[in-house]
């Protein structure tokens, strides 16, 4: 089998279009967590943070998770972004959506 994330990214703090979504420059990997590839689970997580003038995520936190077997590899991703700097920081909501590819 082959894994693989999908990342979606939403403005969701202001959807005007004075606001655009920063360029990200920089998603870590992660690995898919063993015990959900081993049962064939799939799942989402949530996570919502403001991304700061220099273009790091903070105050992150999760707001749904499918399974809490994907909290600590969503958790890693949203650390470990990194977008463009912004000249104020702005509210996201990141799902992260794990699926087993065949």
């Amino acid at each position: 089998m082959i894994l693989s994330f999908i990342l979606f990214l939403l403005l969701i703090s202001d959807p005007t279009p004075k606001k655009q979504l920063p360029e990200v420059i920089h998603i870590p990997e992660v690995t898919y967590p063993e015990r959900a590839k081993r049962w064939g689970l799939e799942g989402k997580v949530l996570i919502q943070f403001t991304i700061s003038t220099e273009g790091q995520p903070q105050n992150i936190k999760i707001l749904s998770a499918d399974n809490q077997l994907f909290i600590p590899p969503a958790d890693s991703i949203a650390k470990g972004m990194r977008f463009e700097p912004l000249q104020e920081p702005i509210k996201y909501t990141l799902p992260v959506i794990f699926k087993l590819k065949k």
